[in-house]
């Protein structure tokens, strides 16, 4: 048994007006998509010379070139387009727009534009004509290529006590005469310059001219790492300074210290000559003495320290012996650690002795020009006669053995008095010493007649 659904007439009316009405939106919906569809914008940035890049020097003027095409029209898209310019690589932000360029056949340019340290990107939008609805295209990046522009700094000091104020000073290179901007001033906690940022100021750059930073007093012990960043302008590349090239050591005022004390002794005393010592370890400096200066003392963290004397000619270091806070002395071997405490005084003394001469070779010319252990010799006089052979009475040879072996004690003043004293007293022995003879060969002569 078959069975036949009848609706009533006005359904059936209700169905056929749905249907035409669904029919008519497609067909709307379908001119549309083909619309917007049709109108594809195509956008490349060139050089001055119009040729296509993706990159540029910083400085150097570049422009937009826009496409605009229709897939489903069959004539070429008029109208105009806008041309909107931003000073980065990502659309974003306020841009500087160049409007209402007409397009012909198919192509609109922008006005040329100078590359900024930061690069250039562009968005073109098309007003659409009868044919293609209103468009805009995708965002076009140009990279811009820096000159190598770099900045340096210098801390006022790298080490200071609680409370010091110390302030930064920042240097561009290979920028513009004219180069602009800012440079800001941040000092961290970690040698990362990422952690406990404390701003130091931000300071504007005049024609390469940074301006120093603010000054800070650091009230806490610790060490601090600064850093400076140039901002970069139109024509140069920002940049960045090295986090760890600003160390700043902020010591507590109670920092424990400790004293060595270095004293020069000479065999014989009172020596004029100069002793220079290398010292080394951490803050200790070189030094200089001599046996009548004052003992070089320096203040110095505790730690590891060094001591050794440079060799002088004429001169033997017979001993060297250190003291710790006063107690016995002990020997001690030049460049040999010297472990300092906090609080601690640690005494050395450096004893030389004056090589010995050698009889007859008179003074060893040492740097000092001492004229003790200076030999005495005998008046010319009496040396030039033993030269020449002739024969000595006996009490001048006497003379002679006694005084070459002894030696002076008196300065050159009185050696040269006493000798010519003694030059007299010898001539007038040589003439004693004639007159006898002739008396004696004369009695001689008078027992023979």
């Amino acid at each position: 048994m078959t069975r036949t659904l009848s609706l009533p007439l006005h359904t059936k009316f209700l169905i056929g007006s749905i249907g035409a009405v669904a029919l008519v939106l497609g067909a709307i919906f379908a001119i549309t998509a083909s619309a917007v569809e049709g109108a594809a914008i195509t956008t490349t940035i060139h050089t001055a010379g119009h040729a296509t890049t993706t990159e540029a020097a910083i400085g150097t003027t570049v422009h937009a070139e826009a496409h605009v095409a229709t897939t489903t029209g069959t004539t070429t898209p008029t109208g105009t387009v806008d041309f909107d310019v931003y000073a980065n690589t990502s659309c974003s932000g306020t841009p500087n727009s160049h409007n209402g360029v007409a397009l012909v056949n198919g192509v609109a340019e922008s006005s040329a534009t100078a590359v900024p340290a930061g690069g250039l990107s562009y968005r073109v939008t098309y007003s659409g004509d009868g044919e293609n609805v209103p468009s805009e295209g995708a965002c076009t990046a140009l990279t811009a290529l820096g000159t190598d522009a770099s900045i340096t700094t210098s801390l006022s000091t790298t080490t200071a006590l609680v409370g010091t104020a110390v302030h930064d000073t920042a240097t561009l290179h290979n920028v513009t005469s004219n180069a602009s901007g800012t440079v800001a001033y941040t000092v961290y906690t970690n040698n990362a310059c990422s952690a406990g940022a404390e701003n130091a100021g931000t300071k504007n750059v005049s024609n390469t001219v940074v301006p120093n930073s603010d000054t800070l007093e650091f009230d806490t012990a610790g060490t601090f790492y600064w850093q400076a960043v140039y901002s970069g302008d139109s024509q140069n590349a920002a940049a960045t300074s090295t986090c760890t090239s600003e160390v700043l050591t902020i010591l507590a005022t109670s920092t424990p210290t400790g004293r060595i004390i270095v004293d020069k002794v000479t065999v014989p005393s009172g020596a004029t000559t100069t002793f220079n010592f290398n010292a080394q370890g951490s803050g200790y400096d070189d030094f200089s003495l001599s046996d009548g200066s004052t003992p070089n003392e320096q203040v110095l963290s505790p730690g590891t320290y060094r001591i050794s004397e440079n060799s002088k000619s004429g001169w033997t270091l017979t001993s060297a012996t250190c003291s710790r806070n006063s107690t016995t002395s002990t020997a001690y071997t030049p460049g040999s650690d010297i472990t300092l405490n906090a609080d601690d005084t640690v005494s050395c003394v450096f004893t030389n002795t004056k090589a010995t001469t050698t009889p007859g070779n008179g003074d060893d010319d040492d740097d000092d020009d001492d004229d003790e252990d200076r030999e005495c010799s005998l008046p010319f006089g009496i040396i030039k006669k033993v030269w020449a052979g002739i024969s000595l009475p006996f009490g001048i040879e006497k003379k002679f053995q006694e005084r070459f072996s002894k030696w002076c004690d008196d300065d050159d003043s009185s050696n040269n008095s006493n000798d010519d004293d003694e030059d007299d007293d010898d001539d007038e022995d040589d003439d004693n010493d004639r007159d006898r003879g002739r008396t004696e060969r004369g009695k001689n002569k008078h027992k023979d007649d």
